[in-house]
């Protein structure tokens, strides 16, 4: 119990936890409980967009928070007002809600019996959001057991290890940096002059654009019309589109006229680039021992099955 009223904050025994999470969980719960948008509290922070497996580096705000749609399982915060509402939703909504939300296809393949797969179409189908930290107050072990036969660290995050006092904490409001639940961000037509009912922002290429949205803006490689091309050169991704760095990588269709699509060898060189955008540089033999392990772990879930 606090002054600001009951919340939950839970946290599963794979995580480590940074010693200063209590003070970040009291002032995101004074700060945020009284925006009806806001639908929970993040202690763990992505830097992997698990849809696509390809990083993901949210864009600095010169704040200590940022807004995704996307719910948390790896230490998470709620308050009663937040939790009531996801409540409610549920019992009202759980059997008929699949036609009303567009989801990243690998959150579809989960089970109905997963509760986050519930909770990140609520946030979506209500259009509310989690706050989440830009360095971590946890980080997640996968460690050998049940789900893994050998450790993966591919969602370790770095933790936040030392006091921060008062944490820079934005209003939620129309200019907040926001992402959907793809991890793309929803004001990147507004930065190049387009109106975003009219754009489909699809910088890590996992949307379908199923509102057929005329401009779609993707590292997809489509047959419409390219309007502008942007490289693939500044970190996160969308600066690129926000600097308007010409180049190859990220393209800009409008898709009420028909283009040439790209060919293949040119789209294989493409792609080549966007891995070596993700993973910077790795040696033959470094290159050979990750294969190996892949090859090794792969082969540990296919005879589990």
């Amino acid at each position: 119990m606090t002054k600001w009223g009951n919340f939950q904050l839970t946290n599963t025994d794979d995580l480590f936890v940074s010693p200063n999470f209590y003070n970040y969980v009291l002032q995101t719960v004074e700060k945020y409980d009284k925006y009806d948008s806001i639908a929970g509290i993040s202690l763990y922070t992505h830097l992997w967009n698990v849809g696509v497996s390809r990083p993901f580096i949210p864009q600095y705000n010169g704040f200590d928070v940022y807004f995704l749609q996307y719910a948390q399982s790896w230490g998470q915060v709620w308050t009663k007002r937040m939790w009531n509402q996801f409540y409610n939703w549920y019992i009202t909504n759980k059997n008929n809600w699949k036609g009303d939300v567009e989801l990243p296809n690998n959150i579809q393949t989960w089970p109905d019996s997963s509760w986050l797969k519930y909770f990140i179409s609520y946030v979506t189908n209500t259009n509310r959001y989690f706050v989440y930290p830009y360095f971590s107050l946890t980080t997640n072990f996968t460690d050998v057991g049940t789900h893994n036969k050998l450790v993966n660290t591919s969602f370790q995050v770095p933790l936040l290890t030392y006091d921060i006092n008062h944490y820079n904490l934005p209003k939620f409001n129309d200019k907040s940096l926001k992402y959907d639940v793809f991890f793309e961000q929803l004001n990147l037509a507004d930065e190049i002059g387009f109106p975003s009912d009219e754009m489909c922002i699809d910088l890590f290429g996992n949307k379908n654009n199923t509102n057929n949205r005329r401009y779609w803006l993707t590292n997809r490689h489509l047959d419409y019309m390219v309007i502008k091309e942007f490289a693939l050169q500044l970190k996160p991704h969308e600066l690129n589109v926000i600097y308007d760095l010409s180049g190859k990588g990220i393209f800009l269709y409008d898709t009420f006229y028909k283009g040439n699509k790209i060919v293949h060898n040119e789209i294989k060189l493409l792609k080549a680039s966007e891995v070596r955008y993700d993973v910077r540089a790795v040696s033959n033999k470094r290159l050979l021992s990750l294969l190996w392990y892949e090859l090794k772990n792969k082969f540990y879930r296919v005879i589990k099955k």
